[in-house]
């Protein structure tokens, strides 16, 4: 059953506009072997922060070619080049990047016959191509690969959509379900293919032109068009070979009904996790955009946006959406004067008034044909905008910035230890990061501490804490802040004049700065202490 989350959080205050990522990749971007972007087609992000784009360019001298892109613009893979697999790309179709960093691709590559040949290679290594088959689950005897088009990447899982053919009949659509053993050739099930049929569906699949997503445990989310008696077609969302939704059926709202979409948008996670957006035909016979996650309606057209009274959700058909491991949904919605980026409740990037790299956003780009992804632990998102003047733009946002450092902190006089967050951004660039201490007692004063060297000095000085920053440390002593009635602290940090015993330093991508927090405490006595917070490593980009 479906249930709506819409009533939740509406006294939540709408979330101030300000500077929320850094651009990454735009279009008139020039990439390391001097060709031109003029289309970002597709982006994915791995949990380190890596991340790879399929983009169109404009080649100097010759014209529009593609390239795999990753960070610092450096071009991976261009048309033209020699794949690991000895074969030439003449056109990149595809990418996507795993969790872990592992790059899947799709290529068109170059053949002695003017027939199209196609190659997907995960990791260097081949593991289809056009004319192998020796598929299972549900392949009509002799399949085999005729050409690929799409790749979502799990690891060890792969879903595909290609077409295949046998010796007597035409090309067909199919989903392909793809396996990477330990050891032995890959195991490719097709779960999916025109002219076959669905559990729960009530007619014959159509073309196989929606999207897919596949999780790490094999589950996977489609939606497929079918033929079905008196329609033209129907739309069917499928998870793991039952449908999910069928059009026409009733609808997670009272009086509505499943509607087709032109391109629905889904996003999976382990388990029985899912979201996807979709329409809704409501009771007066008008067409409603809706994004569901996980049973919970996270987005209706015409609502208020969650936890944001002042915004409304404009008219969709479409939204982009992803997940994070944990099965958390992120999505992007429109609203009567913009859009937004969202994360159940929590406005990530609004537009128009926000910014990226001190650029406006004019638009986040909510359809689904936009990127848009997430890193497994939720905390980087890979977005597609676009800013003013018209320029389509990756901007990487981070929710919380930095990891901890192992170094054990002890409980302060609240019982639990205090703790340190990032917010705003670890590129230098941006200069926009301010490291909050929290769980703190009340109205005590604290100062942040810096250094690029941890440590472990249990009780310094009989302090109640551990000190968890060695070497040069440098101190904040400008911002020494008082904890108030919320037991906070923040320390706005100018990353152009990082303090150091005698001096300061401007920080440079590829470092790696540890903060800390000291604070005054009582102990279990009631004697006058001190402590300290759990530290917090920042590696800046």
């Amino acid at each position: 059953m479906i249930t709506a989350a819409l009533a939740l959080s509406l006294a939540a205050v709408p979330a101030p506009l300000d500077e929320v990522g850094a651009v990454v990749l735009a279009d008139g971007d020039p990439l390391s072997n001097g060709w031109i972007v003029d289309l970002i087609r597709r982006a994915s992000i791995d949990d380190s922060g890596a991340w790879v784009a399929l983009v169109g360019t404009t080649e100097p001298g010759s014209g529009p070619d593609d390239a795999i892109v990753g960070p610092g613009r450096q071009v991976l893979v261009a048309e033209g080049d020699t794949l690991p697999t000895g074969s030439v790309a003449e056109q990149l179709i595809d990418v996507d990047i795993d969790a872990g960093g592992l790059v899947a691709l799709i290529a068109n590559v170059e053949s002695s016959s003017s027939a199209t040949q196609s190659e997907l290679i995960v990791g260097g290594q081949l593991v289809t191509r056009t004319g192998l088959g020796g598929f299972g689950g549900l392949a009509p005897s002799g399949s085999r690969i005729f050409t690929m088009s799409d790749v979502e990447i799990a690891f060890p899982y792969l879903f595909v959509r290609a077409k295949l053919r046998t010796n007597t009949g035409l090309p067909y659509e199919a989903f392909l379900r793809v396996e990477l053993p330990p050891s032995g050739a890959p195991i490719i099930d097709v779960v999916a293919f025109e002219g076959g049929t669905v559990q729960g569906a009530p007619g014959v699949n159509g073309s196989v032109f929606y999207p897919a997503a596949i999780a790490s445990d094999g589950t996977y989310l489609a939606t497929l068009a079918q033929d079905v008696a008196g329609s033209n077609d129907a739309t069917v969302g499928l998870r793991s070979g039952t449908a999910l939704y069928v059009e026409d059926a009733p609808g997670p709202i009272p009086g509505t009904t499943w509607l087709h979409q032109t391109s629905p948008a889904v996003a999976k996670a382990p388990g029985s996790a899912f979201a996807f957006s979709s329409t809704l035909r409501n009771p007066s016979g008008g067409v409603d955009g809706i994004v569901i996650g996980n049973n919970l309606i996270l987005g209706y057209e015409g609502q208020s946006v969650l936890g944001n009274p002042g915004l409304t959700v404009g008219s969709f058909s479409e939204a982009a959406v992803a997940q994070s491991a944990d099965g958390t949904t992120f999505f992007k919605l429109p609203t009567t004067t913009g859009s937004v980026v969202m994360v159940f409740d929590e406005v990530l990037a609004q537009a128009p008034g926000d910014t990226a790299s001190g650029a406006a956003i004019a638009s986040t780009k909510v359809g689904s044909g936009a990127t848009f992804d997430v890193t497994g632990d939720g905390q980087q998102v890979l977005t597609e905008v676009e800013l003013v003047g018209g320029v389509s733009a990756l901007v990487l946002i981070e929710r919380s910035v930095g990891q901890s450092i192992p170094c054990f902190a002890n409980p302060n006089s609240t019982g639990v230890p205090g703790k340190l967050r990032g917010i705003g951004q670890s590129f230098v660039a941006a200069n926009d990061l301010t490291l909050v201490a929290y769980d703190l007692p009340q109205n005590v004063f604290g100062l942040l501490g810096v250094s690029m060297t941890p440590t472990f000095v249990p009780n310094p000085g009989g302090s109640g804490g551990n000190l968890c920053l060695g070497g040069q440390v440098g101190r904040y002593d400008a911002q020494i802040g008082l904890s108030g009635l919320a037991g906070e602290i923040s320390t706005e940090i100018d990353l152009t004049m990082i303090p150091r015993p005698t001096t300061f330093a401007a920080g440079v991508a590829g470092e790696t700065w540890g903060f800390q927090l000291w604070h005054r405490d009582i102990d279990p006595q009631g004697a006058q202490s001190s402590n300290f917070t759990e530290a917090l490593a920042v590696t800046l980009r």
